[in-house]
């Protein structure tokens, strides 16, 4: 956990939860046959929730949201990857959830609800090793198995202003009337700021 005063074990068909020291049992779990070999255990920051996937043999997986204190089921969020989830991060407000699947994406999560926030095709050919926040969850960082540490910003108005400002050219008229419907279409020069 966060503060390290608690462990997670899998302990074949169970998932225990011990107190560190002495590493008595705090709560356990028997984890149903579509749970088996949960993997990828993640506290979140204040260590009321724990998010893990299954490991699978075929089909798509889920993420199981559990109580970081009793280990009931909070929630489930299904088909996040086509195959296995390879690493899981939470942000450190515990709003979102990022996963690397062998499917080759970088998925990111609203924890609260389950609902996907986005979905990143990072290798295609490959898999995903690794997730991570950064830069006060801004950023999200993704290493596929090939290639090199990629970085995606999770703030809309930060990539607004960054396409914004590789326009070259003002809004059609058709542009104009299909995002500006009341007719107040920006030039260039209000589009990029200047």
């Amino acid at each position: 956990s966060p503060s390290s005063v608690r462990l997670l074990i899998v302990n074949g068909d169970r998932l225990e939860l011990r107190q560190v020291p002495g590493l008595e049992l705090v709560a356990e779990r028997r984890l149903a046959a579509r749970d088996g070999g949960l993997t990828n255990l993640e506290f979140t920051a204040d260590g009321s929730l724990v998010v893990g996937s299954p490991r699978l043999v075929g089909g798509s997986a889920d993420l199981v949201v559990l109580d970081g204190s009793s280990l009931e089921e909070v929630k489930r969020i299904t088909g996040s990857h086509d195959g296995n989830v390879r690493d899981i991060a939470v942000s450190d407000d515990g709003n979102m959830i990022a996963t690397a699947g062998s499917d080759g994406y970088a998925s990111v999560w609203w924890l609260a609800t389950g609902d996907p926030m986005m979905r990143i095709p990072v290798d295609l050919d490959g898999r995903v090793q690794m997730v991570a926040f950064a830069d006060g969850d801004s950023r999200l960082l993704v290493a596929p198995v090939n290639g090199p540490l990629l970085a995606y910003s999770l703030v809309a108005e930060e990539i607004v202003a960054h396409a914004t400002s590789r326009l070259l050219r003002g809004l059609t008229d058709i542009e104009c009337a299909t995002y500006f419907p009341e007719g107040d279409c920006p030039s260039l020069e209000e589009i990029r700021g200047s």
